[in-house]
């Protein structure tokens, strides 16, 4: 390029410097400047909008992502209430079975070894457990007993697996709710434990037989009301 050339290039680059200039404040005294400024203001706000829409797109990313974390959420939590609840009454159940320590049977000291026999065998008992009714001069009692170990045993187990579902499920639990399962499945195990040592070395004074009898149905009722406000809590959550 030669230097007129470049002379030429910088008026013009000059000249179009000061157009933009007076386009920018309103002063173009031509329809080119008019023409100019709209050219300019409309990819200012392309540009604008562009921007707009990315940020709302970005936003809706986030809303949709909170929105379905917020439904797992949810989701989960109702999942281990539920299990939760399910398990404690089973545990429930079992332990007041043992506390109350009821069981029915015919009379074995009227029947004979072979309708004792039959009946041992229609029975849940072990083979080991009905080997010992047979063999105990007090047949009435030994049964009396391998059924009260059973009943025991089986509120033992129930309350171990209800314990470690809750403990599980825990980070899904509100801490409120939580806290409530926890002492009830902290009585049912002391009313377990009392009735477990009983047979070979009493109570010690201990009350957890007395209370879960005398106040567990209406702890657990209140448990269940607690229950019942949490999840339909969280069912209207999910309500659009």
């Amino acid at each position: 390029m030669t230097w007129p050339e470049i002379a030429q290039f910088a008026a013009q680059s000059a000249a179009s410097a000061v157009l933009t200039s007076l386009a920018f404040i309103g002063l173009a005294p031509t329809k080119l400047g008019e023409k100019f400024l709209n050219h300019h203001l409309e990819r200012k706000l392309a540009t604008l909008r562009h921007d707009q829409n990315r940020q709302i797109e970005e936003l809706r990313a986030k809303l949709a992502h909170l929105g379905d974390r917020g439904v797992r959420s949810n989701e989960k939590e109702f999942q281990a209430i539920a299990a939760a609840w399910e398990h404690f009454v089973d545990a429930y159940a079992a332990t007041m079975l043992c506390a109350i320590a009821y069981s029915s049977h015919p009379d074995l000291g009227k029947l004979s070894d072979d309708e004792t026999t039959r009946y041992l065998e229609s029975s849940d008992l072990s083979e080991q457990q009905r080997a010992r009714v047979m063999a105990a001069s007090d047949r009435n009692k030994a049964l009396a007993r391998a059924v009260e170990m059973n009943q025991i045993n089986a509120a033992g187990l129930a309350i171990y697996t209800a314990r470690n579902l809750i403990g599980k499920q825990a980070i899904f639990i509100p801490d409120e709710l939580l806290s409530a399962f926890e002492l009830m499945m902290k009585n049912l195990s002391a009313a377990q434990i009392q009735r477990s040592i009983e047979p070979n070395y009493g109570a010690y004074g201990l009350k957890h037989v007395e209370w879960l009898l005398t106040n567990g149905d209406a702890a657990r009722q209140e448990l269940l009301t607690t229950v019942r406000k949490r999840i339909f809590r969280a069912e209207i959550a999910d309500l659009p």
